[in-house]
């Protein structure tokens, strides 16, 4: 499985709870999953617009937010701004919101 484990705000964003100013999604895969970009392993920061991208062109891909209860991802559209955000459930806040943020000088 694949899994979003922190978030890159846009600068002067950081403590916004909008999904469509989070730049970058770290991502990383546990032993059993094999996905690649480039011939290199999906792990690392990747821009929202790129997980979007890949999500809406391969409905194999799946990605959870590493935290309970491991919400998908799923693509997301307003306007021409391309997202992503987590499968609604009963926390009141987007699963993909309450991630560590990491700060701009990572």
């Amino acid at each position: 499985m694949i899994y979003a484990t922190e978030i890159l705000m846009r600068a002067g964003h950081q403590n916004d709870d909008d999904l469509k100013v989070i730049d970058s999604i770290y991502l990383k895969q546990d032993s059993a999953t094999n996905w690649t970009i480039a011939q290199q392993p999906l792990i690392g920061w990747y821009k929202k617009e790129d997980i979007h991208r890949w999500l809406v062109n391969s409905n194999q891909l799946k990605i959870k937010v590493y935290i309970d209860p491991y919400p998908l991802l799923e693509p997301a559209t307003d306007g021409h701004t391309q997202y992503v955000k987590s499968q609604t459930d009963n926390t009141g806040k987007d699963n993909l919101l309450r991630l560590p943020r990491a700060n701009h000088g990572r």
